[in-house]
């Protein structure tokens, strides 16, 4: 019925929905929150991404190489994840910050984004705590390209690209913490800030990874007469099909029962884990099995079911 009234895209769509056994009628859900439950996070998530991949098609419309290569070197920044993100706003650009009559700061008129970065009072004085600190000095850029020039490692290294970023970044929440009436701004504590957390980031990445020792698994044992399921689920998005199996053990931890299953129209991994879950209890319970501990390795599921949402 539903391959005959819709067409082929909608059909696929249609499918992924897997509504609940003990639901009664139809609700209304947000598809963009696991609950279901519509939040102010999720539209705003949903709102800039939709403005980023508008962004990301101007930026990428000739699709050349040049592009790409300047996006992975933007990914590639050893900064915090807040950091790069706000550099690859449109190249900060999106921000589409407005002209201001005048800096707070310096009272220099027409405040844009490149004076508070490089050109203010406050600028001027976090470069030269900076420069005294790391060596690092700020190179001539250009008023259009500069976002992009520091990252070319013709003006700078890798390392000092990402002090200089950093640096921009922390002149920018300066700048808006003062213009909201927060804590004060200090140019020289800003400079220690960024140049420790550069150094440990860098570090942090040059070490070799230390593997913990590997500790072999002991069985709990359950009380009498109860069992207990496992249940693990696999996921491939483009195609929309997951798999999984559960594994029922008794008190003793002897194998009872043990089942794999594939699952065509999965919408995502959460959905499958879900699914593989609901087919263990059932399994157990087949088999008369009413004591049922279930153990899961997602916990995304595992909170949404102890959750009022789960349990609806």
């Amino acid at each position: 019925m539903v391959r005959d009234s819709f067409s082929v895209v909608d059909v696929a769509e249609i499918l992924k929905l897997k509504p609940g056994r003990s639901m009664d009628e139809d609700i209304v859900a947000w598809a963009l929150e696991k609950n279901g439950s519509y939040s102010v996070r999720s539209c705003y998530r949903m709102l800039n991404k939709e403005s980023d991949q508008k962004e990301a098609c101007k930026l990428n419309d000739s699709g050349t190489l040049k592009v790409q290569l300047w996006w992975k070197k933007v990914w590639k920044l050893k900064v915090p994840p807040k950091v790069r993100i706000f550099w690859r706003k449109g190249e900060l650009r999106r921000r589409h910050v407005a002209q201001e009559d005048h800096c707070e700061a310096c009272g220099e008129a027409g405040e844009s984004l490149f004076h508070v970065a490089f050109m203010c009072t406050y600028a001027s004085l976090f470069w030269q705590a900076v420069k005294e600190m790391t060596g690092c000095k700020l190179p001539r850029l250009h008023p259009d390209t500069w976002t992009r020039d520091l990252l070319t490692g013709d003006l700078c290294s890798s390392m000092e690209a990402a002090l200089l970023i950093y640096g921009v970044w922390s002149l920018w929440s300066g700048r808006n913490d003062r213009r909201h009436g927060r804590k004060q701004w200090s140019a020289v504590a800003a400079a220690k800030h960024i140049a420790s957390m550069v150094e440990d980031l860098i570090c942090l990445q040059q070490k070799d990874v230390v593997q913990p020792p590997s500790r072999n698994g002991t069985w709990s044992k359950l009380e009498s007469s109860w069992c207990k399921v496992n249940t693990d689920a696999s996921f491939l998005k483009t195609p929309c099909t997951g798999g999984g199996g559960a594994v029922i053990r008794d008190e003793e931890g002897a194998l009872v029962r043990a089942s794999a299953k594939f699952y065509s129209h999965v919408p995502d991994v959460l959905t499958a884990e879900a699914m593989v879950a609901r087919d263990g209890v059932m399994l157990a319970h087949a088999y008369g099995l009413e004591r049922v501990v279930l153990e899961l390795d997602n916990l995304s599921l595992v909170n949404l079911l102890r959750s009022e949402e789960g349990r609806q």
